[in-house]
């Protein structure tokens, strides 16, 4: 028995000792000790190399799910087209429903109902139906010269309800295990409202629409999800009107920097080729991720002449925002109303006539106020929210000349209920003021 176990010793080390194996004798089995001491001499076998730790991993949420399945398709070729930066991962996952030939709709080149609430949106370059599979598929992205095909890999492939927060935060977690990076940035890609509903569809509420299984993920459960993942450096929102005061509180302990547009997207969303050759070369910091959001963004849409809202805003003061506008509501209700009911009436509206600008809002009423107090109390909110909070903002069009950056729900009649749900309402005044202005 032990000689038997002396042989398999001399054996390992006859392949892993080099030339010291070679003096062992067979005939005469090697002492324990002499086993020991030739290990010793042994070369070191070098362990693997580990794989670097990259500065960011790029998470991109990509919901087609819906009708917007074909542009899935078109910016995961935008991402293949310019290619992750050097420092960073890009991590997609994409889910896709089933294509079910839509009722025609006349004027719409593709026969695609208007989702309610996002009228002309489907007005983009869709990828052919052709290219078809549904499900979800999570890619790597890599860097190819097909504008054509999606020839990334396939990491895994599934289906799930992309509606689900947990599922969202799930996928968070796979990305963060499986490409550990310095530094995150989540892009959360689909239909977008806010934090409410949009017009006729109750059901349209916050981000993430999965038509399969009729879910979404509200705005609370948006911060839920982050929160869950263990938060991101910078958090985006590829979808319509997102950029919303209520929304970003939400994700304040989440996300320090949040990407986002006021006013609804065109259905081509943002131009990812765009964003990532902006990188190229750029200190990849979470502002200058932003700022290539941005800028690529209202590139694309100058380009195409289209009208069009998007902003990069830092969470760290939205504490401070809260307070300073509490404490200005609490003085506004002690005011003329009719003067902020026209200054509301005057504020740039966008496709959800609720959501207002308001820094827009907080200029107008300076100008109509006749208390003095309020006039300049309102120029020192608007310009805190201005210098404090928004790092970036871009327009195209002159219709968005007085987007400012920062949405806020300011409506027209009694106030939905639902919004007392939300952390911004909370203990606070605006909720308060909103329905005082109604009177």
């Amino acid at each position: 028995m032990n000689h038997a176990i002396t042989l398999k010793f001399a054996a390992l080390f006859l392949f892993s000792a080099g030339g010291a194996a070679a003096e062992l004798n067979f005939d005469k089995p090697p002492s324990l000790a002499e086993i020991i001491e030739t290990a010793k001499a042994a070369p070191a076998v070098p362990a693997s190399p580990q794989k670097a730790v990259k500065e960011w991993t790029i998470l991109v949420y990509m919901n087609g799910k819906n009708d917007l399945y074909n542009f899935a398709l078109n910016d995961l070729n935008e991402m293949e087209q310019a290619g992750a930066p050097a420092e960073a991962n890009l991590v997609v996952e994409a889910g896709r429903r089933a294509y079910i030939p839509p009722p025609p709709v006349s004027g719409n080149p593709f026969g695609i109902p208007n989702f309610p609430g996002f009228p002309g949106m489907m007005t983009g370059k869709a990828a052919a139906p052709a290219a078809s599979w549904s499900g979800i598929r999570r890619y790597q992205i890599r860097k190819d010269s097909d504008p054509s095909a999606v020839t990334s890999p396939v990491l895994e492939e599934f289906n799930a309800d992309m509606g689900d927060w947990n599922h969202l935060a799930e996928f968070g977690l796979w990305a963060k295990a499986k490409f550990p990076a310095r530094r995150y940035m989540l892009v959360v890609w689909n239909h977008g409202s806010g934090w409410k509903s949009v017009e006729i569809l109750p059901r349209e509420k916050g981000i993430s629409y999965d038509d399969e299984t009729r879910n979404y993920i509200s705005g609370v459960q948006l911060g839920q999800a982050l929160a869950k993942m263990g938060g991101v450096d910078v958090y985006a929102s590829d979808a319509c009107l997102m950029q919303m005061a209520e929304v970003a509180y939400e994700l304040r302990d989440s996300a320090p920097l949040i990407i986002g547009s006021e006013e609804t997207e065109p259905a081509e969303g943002w131009a990812y080729n765009y964003f990532l050759e902006g990188l190229a070369g750029a200190q990849l910091t979470p502002e200058n991720l932003a700022a290539s959001a941005v800028r690529g963004f209202a590139r694309y849409y100058t380009e195409k002449a289209q009208k069009t809202t998007i902003s990069a805003l830092y969470t760290r003061n939205l504490v401070t925002l809260k307070t300073l506008t509490d404490q200005w509501a609490a003085l506004a209700m002690t005011t003329d109303r009719a003067a902020l009911k026209a200054a509301r009436n005057e504020t740039k509206t966008f496709k959800d006539i609720e959501s207002k600008d308001f820094i827009h809002f907080l200029t107008l009423t300076a100008e109509k106020t006749p208390s003095p107090e309020l006039k300049a109390r309102s120029r020192e909110l608007a310009a805190f929210a201005a210098s404090s909070v928004l790092l970036y903002n871009a327009t195209t069009g002159d219709a968005y000349k007085n987007a400012y950056g920062l949405g806020i729900y300011m409506p027209y009649t009694i106030p939905d209920t639902g919004y007392n749900a939300l952390a911004w309402a909370k203990a606070g005044k605006w909720f308060e003021f909103v329905n005082w202005i109604q009177k």
